[in-house]
């Protein structure tokens, strides 16, 4: 653990930016209003410190005490949030935290929930919140509660809770259960914890989900489950969850890679994968192939046939609930070929592919993450006094969610990734 730990901090801490010991001025930008979804005509944004100060036309300061940028007509975005992701380490892929960080980072994930927790996890976040490493900000779920292993018995789930309250982890993640039982204690103690429950649908499903209201539900597999058997209970179980304002991350891309609706041609091309170690992507070649060699061909064909139905349903099911004013959150999850920072652009891909605006997936991938993290009053938008996390792209992104994915330069605090050298290589 300490050697995970110690290789950690030292990889991250060699990720190139430019440190501003001045104030950062954003001049000739148009701002996004991501909460209003309008554009903010001809705004400056001015940054002292980690903090946005002044966001308003015309803005003037000391140049030799202030680090200008010229944006010439491009868009200032806050920067996007991944809610769903398995940090490298004893619970996630054996990336090296150098790349993730810098993968994250360089395409614009300013913030990051960790939905399997570990102890190796606090001090990197520490570590990043006091601004030794340069990473996303780090928001941490508890090691996940699973009622079918010896993780933790139904007897320890208080004390466990309070443990994790202590230890600095921010939400209690459920993952499994085979009673209502189980999941009714661990949401019981979180709430006298005043810990946010996240996590799986409990064994109830999205009904019992609507009763206890859990601040976020993963995946799709329980949405599914009422939404083709009976739409109008789906729908009235929605406005149950859209009034006790409880977020769904669905994570999409995830299926399409884990049930190899995406071929492995497909993916083996996908930008990003240069920035990773050679024998990752090897080994992710190799578990996926294996996948389809311990299945006879007609049943890989079936599973195929199967998401790719399922798929098509998540999309007119995911556009049905933004529609219902659902709070909708953005990860594509993780796993073999889920790559740092660029997959979660296929997510935003397949958002858009269901036919929702892209104002609404931009406030998905900003201030409803924000909200759902309970940190909205410092991230999630462009509003003086909130955090500079900020993104600088192109094009208009409420016109066309895609503009997100090549960003011009990334802030985060008073750090910055401009669109020349490092930011460039990732992206490719």
């Amino acid at each position: 653990m300490l050697r995970f730990l110690c290789t950690a901090l030292m990889s991250v801490s060699l990720i190139p930016y430019s440190y501003a010991q001045k104030s950062i001025l954003l001049k000739n930008g148009h701002v996004v209003d991501v909460e209003q979804g309008k554009i903010l005509q001809q705004t400056d944004v001015l940054i002292e410190g980690e903090r946005i100060v002044k966001v308003m036309p015309n803005i003037s300061a000391d140049q030799a005490n202030t680090t200008i940028f010229d944006l010439k007509g491009k868009y200032i975005v806050p920067g996007m949030i991944d809610m769903h992701v398995h940090l490298p380490g004893p619970e996630g892929e054996d990336i090296p935290m150098k790349d993730f960080m810098r993968m994250s980072l360089a395409s614009g994930i300013t913030s990051i929930r960790s939905m399997r927790g570990h102890a190796d996890q606090l001090p990197i976040q520490d570590s990043v919140r006091k601004g030794f490493l340069m990473g996303p900000s780090m928001y941490l779920a508890s090691p996940a509660f699973r009622e079918d292993s010896a993780h933790v018995l139904f007897k320890d789930i208080p004390t466990a809770i309070e443990r994790y309250k202590s230890q600095g982890f921010q939400y209690i993640k459920y993952l499994s259960g085979k009673t209502p039982g189980y999941y009714d204690s661990v949401y019981k103690y979180a709430q006298l914890a005043n810990m946010p429950l996240v996590g799986h649908a409990p064994p109830g499903g999205l009904k019992q989900a609507a009763i206890q209201s859990p601040l976020s539900v993963e995946h799709i597999d329980a949405l599914l489950a009422v939404y083709l058997k009976d739409p109008a209970q789906f729908t009235s179980l929605m406005k149950a969850c859209e009034e006790k304002n409880v977020f769904f991350c669905p994570d999409v891309y995830w299926y399409l890679v884990t049930y190899q609706v995406l071929p492995l041609h497909y993916l083996q091309k996908k930008p990003g994968l240069s920035q990773l170690p050679p024998a990752i992507v090897e080994d992710w070649s190799n578990r996926y192939t294996k996948v389809k060699a311990r299945m006879s061909p007609t049943d890989y064909t079936a599973m195929q046939t199967k998401w790719q139905k399922q798929i098509d349903a998540t999309l007119k099911m995911l556009k049905a609930m933004n529609a219902e004013g659902i709070k909708l959150l953005i990860s594509p999850g993780d796993g073999e070929f889920i790559i740092p920072g660029n997959s979660y652009y296929d997510e935003l891909y397949y958002f858009k592919l269901a036919g929702i605006p892209s104002a609404d997936i931009l406030k998905a991938a900003t201030i409803n993450a924000a909200q759902a993290l309970h940190d909205d009053a410092n991230i999630g938008s462009i509003k003086e006094g909130k955090y500079a996390d900020i993104l600088v792209v192109k094009d208009n992104p409420l016109q066309n969610i895609i503009a997100m994915v090549y960003p011009q330069m990334v802030i985060v605090r008073n750090r910055y990734i401009s669109a020349s050298g490092e930011l460039a290589d990732v992206l490719q």
